[in-house]
């Protein structure tokens, strides 16, 4: 399963010290996950002050790059609904307007786990 993750998932998996392989494994039998460039425009922004925004952006280095422009929150859901994966964020903004849309949402729970909704 396609898995477009956005900066405040990326960025929680270092607050919350989860491995994102693991977490990943555990709740998709298949993955890939994929970062869209407003994402990492958004994280290299944020890397100025914030060591996890830091930390998420070294993360990304190992996924591909989707080309995509615009507000991050917005490119993530739009990315998702065409390439028909799964939106991975903890935006309570963008799970509201992935959930409007009927994307698929996955996002951390209770500090250590993943749960997939609208599948």
């Amino acid at each position: 399963m396609l898995v477009v993750a956005d900066s405040n998932a990326l960025m929680s998996l270092f607050r919350l010290g989860l491995n994102l392989d693991e977490i990943l494994d555990e709740t998709l039998p298949s993955w890939t996950l994929v970062v869209p460039t407003a994402v990492l425009k958004e994280l290299e922004g944020l890397s100025k002050t914030n060591k996890d925004a830091r930390a998420a952006l070294a993360l990304c280095k190992r996924f591909e790059t989707i080309p995509a422009d615009g507000v991050a929150d917005d490119v993530v859901v739009e990315v998702t609904k065409e390439r028909k994966g799964v939106v991975f964020t903890n935006d309570r903004e963008v799970l509201a307007k992935a959930k409007e849309q009927g994307v698929p949402r996955l996002f951390i729970k209770g500090k250590s786990r993943l749960v997939l909704e609208g599948v």
